[in-house]
């Protein structure tokens, strides 16, 4: 029974590696074939946009569902990526930060809010209650130190 055990968890672990080899495969696939129809016209592909286009690539492999073959599945999400790396052309840089802070403080916080609620409830009425008890000494202090 624990041989089986033992088994079947070796061949999971094997699994979700094979997967995750075969998704870092992919994403590099894409992201040379973004490298290529995006920027052909650039000699030098600036510094750190490899690791955006693979990020973004992971991002929508993630996203797709649909099973189709590599290829197919290659030639769809290098068309979004290279659509979003259009979309962000026109932007101003300062838009951009605006849009990444958003994205992080939706993603971190709106996840943790909605499943820790009280928590968030609590620690809010801790450091009210902190801010105020600051304020009070703060307050006897300078009332205190007049006389």
């Amino acid at each position: 029974m624990e041989l089986e055990k033992l088994i079947s968890e070796k061949e999971t672990e094997e699994e979700e590696e094979e997967e995750e080899m075969k998704s870092l495969y992919q994403c590099e696939i894409i992201t040379q074939r973004v490298l290529k129809t995006y920027f052909e016209e650039i000699k030098e592909v600036p510094q750190g946009i490899e690791a955006l286009i693979s990020d973004l690539a992971a991002e929508e492999l993630q996203n797709d569902i649909v099973l189709l073959d590599d290829e197919a599945v290659a030639v769809i999400v290098a068309k979004r990526v290279c659509e979003r790396l259009r979309s962000w052309r026109d932007v101003e840089s300062n838009t951009i930060d605006m849009m990444v802070e958003h994205d992080f403080r939706t993603e971190s916080l709106g996840l943790w809010r909605s499943k820790n609620e009280a928590e968030v409830a609590e620690t809010v009425l801790d450091i009210e209650f902190e801010i105020f008890e600051d304020l009070v000494e703060e307050l006897s202090e300078d009332i205190g130190g007049d006389r």
